[in-house]
């Protein structure tokens, strides 16, 4: 199998991604963006969830996130909690960061998927199971120019790969020795489910 890599500057967000998503902000809602509108195959595409409450949130939050042919969704960090105003109103927040990466090419359209989660109306309540819908989400994927007759693209910031020999090499050896080689890959901007 041939492997294009594709290496890709490092992304930051200078302000809202015009790919939003979101039920209206009532008392409990979710909005769910796209930190892209376009990327390389192989690139990873930020995808946040943001939940809302009037009270503080219980328990951990749940994604029925959807299955979309040779794309995968990965976790990053953990849960930041915050608050936002809306109006006149101010909300608890939880915000869920998840990246996309798809070997397909052209439009890649997120459906919407079910966001489950607990919260309580005020801090001495008991909890309240939620469960919203995010709207649909959608990307444009580009194979980069030249790989269209290779195999998977691997985008990446940084890749290394190192090999080692034992016993390393000029070292007398006879019949029956065993002999490791160890190949080690590490990549940046990349999950390693990406490397074949």
């Amino acid at each position: 199998m041939r492997i294009c890599l594709l290496f890709v500057s490092q992304f930051v967000s200078t302000g809202t991604a015009a790919l939003v998503a979101e039920t209206a902000r009532a008392a409990e809602s979710v909005k769910a963006e796209l930190g892209k509108e376009s990327a390389w195959t192989g690139e990873a595409v930020p995808l946040v969830l943001t939940l809302y409450s009037v009270g503080p949130f219980s328990g951990t939050a749940a994604f029925d996130l959807p299955e979309i042919p040779q794309t995968v969704f990965t976790r990053s960090g953990r849960p930041i909690v915050g608050s936002e105003a809306i109006g006149d109103e101010t909300y608890l927040t939880q915000r869920h960061e998840f990246k996309v990466y798809t070997q397909r090419t052209g439009r890649i359209v997120i459906p919407p998927f079910r966001v489950r989660y607990a919260s309580k109306k005020t801090f001495t309540s008991e909890p309240e199971p939620r469960q919203e819908m995010t709207g649909e989400l959608a990307f444009e994927s580009k194979r980069p120019p030249g790989t269209e007759s290779m195999g998977l693209v691997i985008s990446a910031t940084d890749l290394t790969v190192k090999q080692s020999w034992n016993p390393k090499s000029g070292a007398k050896i006879t019949a029956g020795d065993v002999i490791i080689r160890t190949i080690t890959r590490k990549a940046e901007g990349t999950t390693g489910m990406m490397l074949p």
